[in-house]
């Protein structure tokens, strides 16, 4: 049993005495606790609290305020304040007090919501956090605020059109809220509305410079969606990333090389995505095993702390933990330099919460991408790309001279792990292995639950062909926006240019957690979209006993797929081109008794291949790290 802190002793003292009607002496067991530390949240929301039951209304309001501007995500406190508000709305004596600019002043419970509503947000609890917007607008239907985070939050949960409508609503209150610019700008995003989107981000920007979301959408952001584009070359793609890159680095002056430090060499990984997330499927395995006698490693968490379950699971193993989210660029790089980074790997590449723009000085000795991101980053600082031979085979002849040079000379050099580059750790109570729904349905299901974006006209083409050709098959498609009206639509009309009806189409809303996984009980064959492949769908498909047919793609996001199907020993499902995708379909779908054999045995096959061998992962992990710290650091010197 873990002891108690002093902290902990005297908060316990004080609920006891509360518990025995002695509430003078429970108030001076927290004031003790808090001169001891007195931002500790817990004992400055029960002083809070405490008073408010004792009748002081206006310390208590005042001391939950100033907890709630100190520490917002803080929730219980929340739902207290709000209590006390009600009382005082209730006696008639409602602070008029509110902490955002251009709040109602008649009712301050709607501030609070509003408040609330963000905390529950970032916390990742989208539908209490829905609430909490649409009673903050039941009680001031004119607050733009609200509205503005709920078009944020219905966006989140798929329903698009709402979130669009929300969105100008609140404009239409407050024509120079730049929040609302932003959030209508991400819904026209993900409603394919490029050109839209980008005016509402550049207005975001001109009125807010400081921005986050605007500048990622309008620079970073961009660059991952064109990874799931089939008009462009991989030549086009790097072009884009590239020039990204240099014009980060153009206003960026170079750092002089760091010294070299003696003692075990240290590994440090950057990401926003420590917590629950895909890319801690892949990385946890590896955090665990790595030899501590060969690597001392590092965390930069550039996340809200302390994160979820998976954030504290990873904080508890021997590594340092550096949180960095309050961090600017510049801190965090000088933060890497005096840290005496010898390796670090970027985690993020162009996803949501990247730092890259904290690497453009090169503060480590070394710098490599991995895992977050299927493609190069364009950042010229970035020295290495882990990656694998089935992902980036050696000696293959690049179509295209800037590739070729790139490959031979330039940054993110790609360094090959000498086996598969992934290792997957399923989920915590991930489903059970069902028996094959063809064998009850007597029809094939195909199915797929990669992010919609990747469903471009390609996609839908090859697996409209691979449909008609399978009789009475259909097509099982889960995300988010499957209840929006305006995706349905979008969806359904796609596939019907290509000859398939709405009937032959079942479209599901995805589920958090791991319940959106029993999907794969109605799914007979999984597709893997291309040119953008699936990681996580794939190992998560498999592991459900599902084969995944996958097209191994002229580009690099193209082959994750034929990585992981190669190490399980699988490469028959590997398509070299659009017919004999369909063939590897056709012939899957023809023998369903073959189908439900391969089906049960499909989880032991991939618990025995590589995808699950942890320790011997971390091996190949660490060779592959000792080859790029055998070379000269690529840091230049100023």
């Amino acid at each position: 049993m873990t002891p108690q802190t002093p902290i902990e002793v005297l908060s316990g003292q004080a609920l006891d005495a509360l518990r025995q009607g002695q509430p003078a002496k429970a108030r001076a067991l927290l004031e003790q606790a808090l001169r001891l530390d007195d931002s500790h949240p817990a004992v400055r929301h029960n002083l809070a609290e405490l008073l408010a039951r004792s009748g002081e209304l206006a310390e208590a309001e005042r001391l939950f305020q100033a907890l709630l501007r100190d520490q917002p995500h803080f929730l219980p406190a929340y739902r207290s304040y709000l209590r006390l508000l009600e009382q005082r709305q209730r006696a008639g004596a409602a602070s008029s007090q509110g902490s955002d600019q251009g709040a109602p002043a008649d009712d301050p419970r709607s501030v609070v919501l509003n408040n609330f509503g963000n905390a529950l947000q970032a916390a990742g609890q989208l539908p209490e956090s829905e609430t909490a917007y649409r009673q903050a607008l039941q009680l001031a239907p004119d607050y733009p605020h609200p509205w503005s985070n709920l078009a944020n939050v219905l966006r989140l949960q798929g329903r698009l059109s709402e979130a669009e409508q929300a969105a100008r609503r609140a404009l239409a209150l407050r024509q120079d809220h730049a929040g609302a610019w932003v959030n209508l700008g991400c819904a026209l995003t993900e409603m394919l509305c490029e050109a839209e989107a980008a005016t509402c981000f550049e207005r975001g920007l001109e009125l807010t410079p400081a921005n986050a979301e605007a500048r990622h959408a309008l620079g970073s952001g961009q660059l991952l969606n064109l990874l799931s584009r089939d008009d462009l070359s991989e030549a086009e793609v790097l072009a884009r990333h590239r020039a990204w890159g240099e014009a980060l680095v153009a206003g960026i002056p170079p750092r002089p090389l760091p010294p070299v430090r003696a003692g075990t060499p240290r590994l440090a990984f950057l990401s926003s995505d420590l917590r629950r997330h895909a890319v801690t499927l892949f990385l946890e395995p590896l955090l665990e095993h790595c030899d501590r006698q060969r690597f001392e490693l590092v965390c930069y968490a550039s996340q809200p702390q302390p994160g979820d379950a998976v954030a504290q699971r990873l904080r508890a193993l021997p590594l340092t933990w550096t949180p960095c989210l309050t961090l600017s660029d510049a801190a965090l790089a000088d933060r890497i330099a005096a840290d005496g980074i010898d390796l670090l790997i970027d985690l993020n590449g162009h996803t949501r919460g990247m730092r890259l723009a904290a690497l453009a000085s090169h503060p480590a000795r070394r710098q490599a991408s991995w895992l977050g991101y299927p493609f190069l980053t364009g950042l010229p600082s970035l020295d290495y790309r882990l990656t694998d031979g089935w992902v980036d085979p050696e000696g293959e002849i690049a179509t295209d001279e800037m590739i070729a040079t790139h490959e031979e000379s330039g940054p993110e050099r790609p360094m090959r792990l000498d086996r598969c580059q992934f290792v997957f750790r399923p989920q915590e109570g991930m489903p059970e292995v069902s028996p094959l729904p063809a064998l009850s349905s007597g029809r094939i299901t195909f199915g797929s639950l990669n992010n919609l974006q990747k469903l471009n006209p390609a996609v839908v083409a090859l697996w409209s062909r691979l449909l008609l050709q399978v009789e009475g098959s259909q097509l099982l498609l889960q995300y988010s926006q499957a209840t929006d009206p305006y995706w349905r639509g979008r969806v359904h009309g796609l596939f019907a240019a290509s000859g398939v009806p709405p009937e032959r189409l079942k479209l599901r809303p995805y589920v958090a957690g791991n319940t959106h996984l029993s999907s794969y009980h109605a799914i007979d064959i999984a597709l893997d979209p291309f040119p953008y492949n699936g990681l996580t769908t794939t190992c998560e498909a498999l592991w459900m006993g599902v084969p995944v047919v996958s097209l191994r793609g002229a580009s690099r996001q193209g082959r994750g797929g034929t990585s992981l199907l190669q190490a399980l020993g699988r490469p028959d499902w590997i398509a070299a081109d659009g017919e004999s995708y369909v063939a590897i379909g056709r012939k899957l779908a023809a023998d369903p008794v073959a189908l439900a054999a391969e089906r049960l045995a499909l989880r032991e096959r991939m618990r025995l291949s590589p995808l699950r061998q942890e320790q011997e992962h971390a091996r190949s992990f660490e060779r592959c790290v000792d080859q790029i710290l055998a070379l000269p650091p690529s840091g230049l010197v100023g």
